[in-house]
């Protein structure tokens, strides 16, 4: 008989694999392995993804990462940027290429004619110049290729070729502006695909038990059913509603019943966005406050194992602001674990506010999922 797992039985197992449910004593290169990626378009949020998650992590943790090459930004899953081990983006940008090529607006498809030209070019434009903003590598492409727009031949090479953005960007207390360089240059090591089935497997110990569209929701790709099909190895579950939900064996999935604490995630968090059905961390009265048109997804709270309300941070501060009425007990957590936050932010500067309840929201947005936006791409 197929086990039926209900909806908050989904959030608790989600929980224990994105560790939210406890930190954990984990390096910050295992956990991002293990996340398979954190979205990282904005240089920022991993950082908070990673505290959340991890116990005593410091900011220098990620920094030392980047800086020694052991982890890397680069445009991954969705057509977005992420933050990924060098081992894993050696291994899955040649497996998303396609997804990357189908996101682009038509006039840079069209210049995909010439792709293997172009790429061929910004290996050898790096290779001579070292890295470069995307303005530089455009205009020096431009100069190679007249007739074509500076813009859209650096998003033609950003497809084509894996480019990582090098430090100080992203490196916290440093920044910088986004510098390119080859992955294959830049980590001295060649690109090898990883398996359809192996992404199928880390997905699930990261993010499941799952549906197909989940699957297909976070990385971009298509047709995976049929590589489901094929894995005798995945148990077949079934939720209450009636989806056929996939998992790998020996992940974990605590009862309905296990404690959820409170804990903040940063924006983009990628435990929001890769669910074809995200109801079971995001209840359908927060949505219109996390998928806007403008595509930003803001800094989330979850109360029980869901999200409850919204933060952001200016100046030393985190302002909380409830989606609904917190009872006095969950108010107590969410000031406690947001004046820690604000504290690893902000240092001894740092502190907490909890607002008043946000103002009703529009209708519910019709469309379970939300385009990736000009920013995401970034």
């Amino acid at each position: 008989m197929t086990a039926v797992l209900t909806r908050r039985a989904l959030n608790r197992a989600t929980l224990a694999r994105q560790h939210l449910d406890a930190r954990v004593r984990m390096t910050a290169v295992a956990m991002v392995e293990h996340l398979v990626g954190m979205q990282a378009q904005a240089p920022w949020p991993p950082y908070t993804g990673l505290w959340t998650r991890i116990e005593g992590f410091g900011h220098e943790e990620l920094g030392d990462a980047l800086t020694s090459r052991r982890l890397v930004r680069v445009l991954l899953h969705r057509g977005t940027v992420h933050l990924v081990s060098a081992a894993d983006c050696l291994a899955l940008r040649p497996l998303v290429r396609p997804v990357l090529v189908r996101g682009h607006r038509a006039e840079v498809r069209a210049a995909f004619a010439d792709a293997e030209r172009i790429a061929r070019l910004t290996r050898e434009v790096l290779d001579a110049r070292g890295p470069l903003t995307p303005t530089e590598l455009g205009a020096a492409l431009a100069e190679l290729l007249p007739g074509t727009p500076a813009k859209v031949l650096a998003d033609v090479a950003r497809t084509t070729v894996a480019l990582v953005q090098v430090p100080p960007r992203a490196v916290w207390g440093a920044g910088g502006a986004t510098r390119y360089a080859t992955a294959e240059s830049w980590l001295g090591a060649e690109r090898r695909a990883a398996g359809l089935p192996e992404l199928v497997r880390r997905y699930l110990a990261a993010f499941g038990p799952a549906t197909v569209a989940d699957i297909q929701a976070w990385c971009g790709l298509t047709r995976l059913r049929e590589v489901t099909d094929a894995m005798p190895d995945l148990l077949r579950l079934r939720g209450e509603d009636g989806a056929a939900l996939l998992d790998v064996p020996e992940a974990p999935r605590p009862g309905p019943g296990a404690p959820a604490p409170v804990r903040f995630l940063a924006e983009f968090d990628n435990v929001l966005l890769s669910y074809a059905d995200r109801s079971r961390i995001v209840p359908e009265a927060a949505r219109p406050y996390l998928f806007s048109k403008n595509g930003v997804v803001p800094g989330t709270v979850l109360v029980d194992g869901v999200v409850r309300a919204v933060w952001r941070a200016e100046r030393g501060r985190v302002t909380v602001t409830p989606l609904r009425r917190l009872t006095g007990a969950e108010r107590g957590e969410v000031e406690a674990e947001g004046a820690a936050l604000a504290g690893f932010l902000a240092g001894a500067r740092g502190g907490v506010r909890v607002g008043p309840v946000a103002e009703p929201a529009p209708a519910p947005l019709t469309r379970k999922r939300s385009a990736p936006s000009p920013r995401d791409r970034r």
